[in-house]
């Protein structure tokens, strides 16, 4: 399991929680991770606020910094590899999103339609579209190729923490300050369902037919996307889970506190099977 450190990544083993492997060369702050489709690269998105940011790729076999594709004035807050592995999107506080090559690591595509920080980007299954989230209170879809603005959602009224499409790729699941997991159609931007919580929501995935999503209210919870009914509820993180993702050959949930805590759930028990501080 990968989590963001001071400076560096830092590699879990999950059946224990013991450190594995530290890998430097990264920026200050780590805001996004996520691994290449075959598991050999990982990206992350970085930086020290106001000062610098940077994507960066890291050899996952070797434990180290292969490649920083490009640098930025502010941090990056989240990155996403497209399904085929091709290409990364990565969300920045300039308000823009951009498109890279992961064979050459030049840009392919740089969208600047958000007003205030884009704080989440995904791909759709089929790599033909991007949607993002963003401070400025919206979600946009975006074409992949062209860059051209499909449609916006503008339903939350706050900030938006977190994007995910369902897994037909005719909707998305977005959620935010409001307190809401927002469920919308990628066809006209109309809202057909949302799932209330006690307080903000941060990160959604989708993984298989699972919508995870991770609360202020100290929640980490898991639903089946086809009528959105919750599965499990997961409770014992001190302080916010701000991330969450899920391992489905195992059925493993790993979340992360603001605090440092990393937890790893089955969803057969509500209590966690594995927790460690991966603090600094």
């Amino acid at each position: 399991l990968y989590a963001g450190g001071y400076h560096e990544i830092t590699v879990w083993n999950t059946s224990d929680g013991a450190l594995a492997r530290r890998i430097s060369n990264i920026g200050q702050r780590t805001s996004g991770l996520d691994l290449s489709p075959d598991g050999t690269l990982l990206v992350v998105g970085d930086g020290a606020p106001g000062r610098s940011g940077s994507v960066r790729i890291v050899d996952v076999a070797a434990g180290r910094l292969k490649q920083v594709i490009d640098t930025a004035g502010d941090l990056v807050l989240d990155v996403k590899f497209s399904p085929d592995g091709s290409r990364i999107a990565a969300a920045t506080v300039d308000s823009g999103v951009k498109v890279y090559g992961v064979a050459d690591g030049n840009e392919r595509l740089a969208i600047n339609s958000h007003s205030d920080w884009v704080t989440c980007v995904a791909w759709s299954a089929d790599g033909s579209r991007l949607v993002t989230g963003s401070r400025d209170k919206t979600c946009k879809l975006f074409d992949t190729e062209s860059g051209e603005l499909i449609n916006t959602y503008s339903g939350h009224g706050k900030p938006v923490r977190g994007v995910a499409f369902h897994p037909d790729g005719e909707e998305v699941y977005s959620s935010g300050s409001d307190n809401k997991i927002h469920r919308w159609k990628t066809v006209d931007g109309a809202k057909s369902a949302e799932i209330a919580f006690d307080n903000e929501v941060f990160q959604l995935a989708v993984i298989g037919t699972s919508l995870f999503g991770v609360s202020a209210d100290g929640t980490v919870r898991q639903f089946e996307v086809k009528e959105n009914k919750e599965v499990h509820q997961f409770k014992g993180h001190a302080d916010w889970p701000l991330s969450v993702d899920f391992h489905a050959a195992t059925e493993r949930i790993a979340s992360g506190a603001y605090d440092g805590e990393v937890r790893i759930w089955v969803p057969s028990q509500t209590e966690a099977i594995v927790s460690f501080s991966a603090a600094p």
